[in-house]
């Protein structure tokens, strides 16, 4: 009977003592991915007209994603990483916008881009 109690004890007590470091892990955790949201829009700054549909593409090291502006011409990237300079392009009906935007860990970055005809000259990525 002591034998039972015994053993049941130690796999108790080895349980809690594998458990614990996961734990630990998961509490220490700290944001390092960061988030890109904006908007798209057209027209003079001081009057935007937002352009929903519009189609926003971020280039990065790790690869390219897409994504649609929302109705009020909104756009958001979630869990960004890694860090560093990512490159950003918009357009929307032979309008079109890019920029380069510089991301750190575990920051919110706010992007405006302006929608206009792009130049003939200008080299694409």
């Amino acid at each position: 009977m002591i034998c039972s109690i015994l053993r049941t004890t130690v796999l108790l007590l080895l349980g809690i003592c594998l458990l614990a470091p996961c734990g630990l892990a998961a509490q220490d955790t700290t944001a390092t991915t960061s988030r890109l949201q904006g908007t798209v829009f057209s027209g003079a700054p001081d009057e935007p007209l937002y352009r929903p549909g519009a189609k926003v593409t971020l280039y990065g090291d790790t690869g390219v994603i897409s994504t649609i502006t929302d109705r009020d011409g909104k756009f958001s990237f979630a869990d960004v990483e890694p860090p560093g300079v990512y490159f950003l392009q918009a357009s929307y009906r032979g309008l079109h916008a890019e920029q380069n935007v510089t991301v750190h860990a575990g920051a919110v970055v706010q992007v405006s881009l302006h929608l206009e005809v792009p130049d003939p000259n200008m080299a694409k990525p």
